[in-house]
């Protein structure tokens, strides 16, 4: 497959170039950035200045790109995977609106331990209710442009999905002299190093449910099968996708973990029905690696 890779010169667009060049299925033809970085092929500015054909347009760039590569893959009809963090309400509407006409995947994060997670704080969101207080925390590299991360926001809209009101993001409390309203949804970012990005969302009540995802080099990985895999579709159908995949991709225990959390979420819910903790248990985490 040729692929046509925006962002090419980044962290994830380089990820991808080593990842495919080990590939020969499949094949980089052109990139759109800024600088070439020494890639072992054409870099053009602009989507519109590339002249190689290819099959699939991947982004990992920045939003600003976002119009042109929709309209070049909408002429070109390109299905196109899109991974750029930091689109505003606009854009995402802009998503939509090529999804009518090219077959478009649009994720916060590649990552199958986040996709996971996603699907489990939504899960907990219902299950938890209004008892707890929901709280993101995200940290990336000193590199990193957007705050808060793509990812975040995404854990946040799937909390918003299993919440039984209409949550308030709060992204700064240094200005805030009062006490934390019970429709919050705060998100604290960490900028720092060469961590590469981890997220947590807390649910905070009588106890703390923690789901945490660590990232790693993954999301190259799952931007790549997503090429034979993309059209405008909910996180929920990529789950059962990817639960469905027997090879090496997804390895057993990430289908024994959401077994657990099932269990654990059923516990949770049975325990606040009844309205009585056990107070021996302080804290239950769950832990879903972006390295399944």
């Amino acid at each position: 497959m040729r692929i046509l890779l925006s962002g090419c010169a980044g962290r994830m667009g380089q990820a991808i170039t080593a990842r495919v060049s080990a590939d020969p299925a499949h094949t980089i033809v052109a990139g759109i950035d800024r600088t070439d970085a020494g890639l072992p092929y054409p870099v053009y500015p602009h989507p519109a200045n590339c002249r190689e054909t290819a099959d699939v347009l991947i982004a990992f760039s920045n939003p600003s790109l976002l119009a042109e590569e929709l309209a070049y893959a909408t002429a070109h009809r390109l299905p196109a995977v899109i991974a750029t963090t930091g689109l505003d309400e606009a854009q995402q509407a802009a998503l939509h609106t090529a999804a009518a006409a090219i077959p478009v995947f649009y994720s916060g994060n590649m990552s199958v331990g986040v996709a996971l997670l996603s699907a489990l704080t939504r899960k907990a969101a219902a299950v938890l209710g209004t008892a707890f207080d929901v709280e993101i925390l995200e940290m990336h590299h000193n590199q990193k442009l957007d705050a808060p991360s793509g990812t975040a926001l995404m854990l946040a809209q799937a909390a918003r999905d299993g919440l039984p009101y209409e949550p308030e993001y709060v992204y700064d409390r240094h200005s805030r002299r009062q006490k934390r309203a019970p429709q919050e949804i705060g998100i604290s970012s960490i900028r720092g190093g060469s961590i590469v990005g981890e997220h947590q969302v807390i649910f905070a009540g009588d106890v703390a449910v923690c789901c945490d995802a660590v990232l790693s080099d993954r999301p190259a990985k799952l931007a790549e099968k997503l090429r034979q895999f993309v059209f405008p579709i909910q996180i929920d159908a990529v789950i059962r996708y990817i639960l469905r995949d027997q090879n090496q991709f997804l390895a057993a225990g990430c289908r024994k973990l959401l077994c657990l959390c099932q269990h654990i979420f059923h516990l949770l819910a049975a325990k606040t029905a009844a309205n009585r903790w056990n107070h021996t248990v302080s804290a239950v985490i769950v832990t879903a690696l972006g390295n399944f």
